[in-house]
């Protein structure tokens, strides 16, 4: 998945999945550090993080 270069300055995607999404996000944010996530629901049953793409640093 390559947000870096699809997800629009200031746009925003909801990821959802059934377990706690800590390790894709990590690593979205390796690829990407103009990322931001933000935790919507934490489970135990359904996650949710919004996928924000921030202005560069």
């Amino acid at each position: 998945m390559d947000t870096g270069t699809t997800l629009p300055l200031g746009e925003r995607l909801n990821l959802c999945a059934r377990t706690d999404p800590a390790a894709l996000c990590a690593a979205l944010a390796a690829g990407d550090p103009d990322l931001g996530f933000a935790y919507l629901d934490c489970g135990p049953d359904r996650w949710r993080v919004r996928v924000t793409r921030r202005p560069g640093r």
